[in-house]
């Protein structure tokens, strides 16, 4: 369930909860930013961005809409997503998703994999934002996909979420 906002997607509270770490609901920032430090380490950079951004308007730019999801399986954070809807374009942008590795097996509401289940979120939240500025459902999600590196292991370097 988004705890937050009570126009976003729901998702059952007892497992899965999404919380959007943005127009200063920042209860989760420090799981976020350890999100990234664990999972983005290349992006230690962007920190001071990610925090700044947890205290503005979703819509501080008006040509996108933004989100900042942390992604909890039983209260423990399990993963990140960001992603923003361009609204010029109505289209979705995903800029970062990243699942803990003990928690991207884990199959949810008929999804095989919990970023099967968080795309489709991400999905209905653009739709949801999309409708709130008198636009159509988002023409897409583009979402890059980085290949895991440092690895001379086939079957790591197929892996997905």
């Amino acid at each position: 369930m988004l705890d937050t906002n009570t126009n976003r997607p729901d998702t059952p509270r007892s497992d899965i909860c999404i919380h959007d770490v943005v127009d200063g609901q920042v209860e989760f920032l420090d799981a976020l930013l350890d999100l990234y430090r664990e999972l983005f380490p290349q992006y230690i950079a962007a920190l001071p961005r990610i925090r700044a951004r947890a205290f503005l308007p979703a819509d501080v730019d008006p040509r996108f809409i933004r989100h900042q999801w942390v992604v909890t399986y039983h209260d423990d954070p399990a993963g990140l997503v960001s992603f923003k809807l361009a609204l010029r374009q109505n289209l979705g942008i995903c800029l970062s998703i990243g699942i803990r590795p003990a928690y991207r097996s884990i199959v949810w509401q008929g999804s095989r994999r919990l970023s099967d289940f968080l795309i489709q979120k991400m999905i209905g939240q653009l739709e949801i934002d999309a409708a709130s500025h008198g636009n159509p459902s988002p023409f897409g999600l583009v979402v890059e996909v980085e290949t895991p590196s440092g690895t001379t292991d086939p079957v790591l370097k197929k892996s997905r979420l």
